[in-house]
C-alpha cells in the first residue's frame, strides 16, 4: 500500500499528465485529491488548477483558486506570480477595482525597480482603460520619474504617447 506522501506524488504526476493531454476536468480532480493529502505545494497546485479552469473558460473558478492560496508563507516571487495571475483574471472579468487592489498588494512588497515599473505600468494602463485617465497618467509619469531606464518606462512612455499625454522634456 502507498503512503499518503507517495499517493500525493502519484496524484501530482497524474494531474500533470492530464494537463499535458488537455484533459482539464481530470487535471482539476487530481489536483483536488492531491490537496486533500498534502499542502506542501498547495500554491503550485492551485495555480495549475486556476490555469485549468481558465482553459475550461471558467475564469471565476480560476480566481477562486488563486484567492484560496495562503500567501503568508510564500517567497515574494511566488506571491507575485499568484497575484499577477489574479490581477490578470480580475481584469479579464472586468473587476477592475479588485485588480487595482491586487496591483497595490504587489507594490507593497516588490523591491526591484524593473519589476515595479512593469506593475505600475499595468496599473496605469488599467486606470486609463477604466476611464480614470488623470490617475493613470499620474501613475505612468511616476514610472518615468522613478524608473527611467526600465522596460516599464519604455512601455509607459508608449502608452502616454498613444493618448497624447507624453510630455517629454
Amino acid at each position: 500500500a502507498l503512503t499518503a506522501a507517495e499517493r500525493a506524488i502519484a496524484l501530482g504526476l497524474l494531474a500533470r499528465s492530464h494537463e499535458a493531454l488537455g484533459e482539464w476536468e481530470a487535471a482539476v480532480s487530481a489536483y483536488e485529491r492531491y490537496l486533500e493529502l498534502q499542502d506542501a505545494a498547495a500554491y503550485q497546485a492551485r495555480l495549475c488548477m486556476a490555469r485549468a479552469y481558465e482553459s475550461l473558460h471558467q475564469p471565476e473558478k480560476a480566481v477562486q483558486q488563486l484567492q484560496g492560496v495562503n500567501l503568508t508563507s510564500l517567497a515574494d516571487a511566488q506571491k507575485a506570480e499568484i497575484l499577477e495571475e489574479l490581477a490578470r483574471l480580475l481584469t479579464q472579468l472586468e473587476d477592475h477595482e479588485a485588480a487595482l487592489a491586487v496591483y497595490d498588494q504587489i507594490l507593497s512588497f516588490a523591491k526591484l525597480g524593473y519589476y515595479r515599473s512593469m506593475i505600475l505600468h499595468r496599473k496605469g494602463q488599467l486606470l486609463i482603460d477604466m476611464g480614470r485617465e488623470r490617475e493613470g497618467v499620474a501613475v505612468l509619469q511616476r514610472v518615468l520619474q522613478e524608473y527611467p531606464e526600465t522596460w516599464g518606462a519604455y512601455v509607459a512612455l508608449r502608452t502616454l504617447d498613444d493618448i497624447n499625454a507624453a510630455r517629454i522634456t
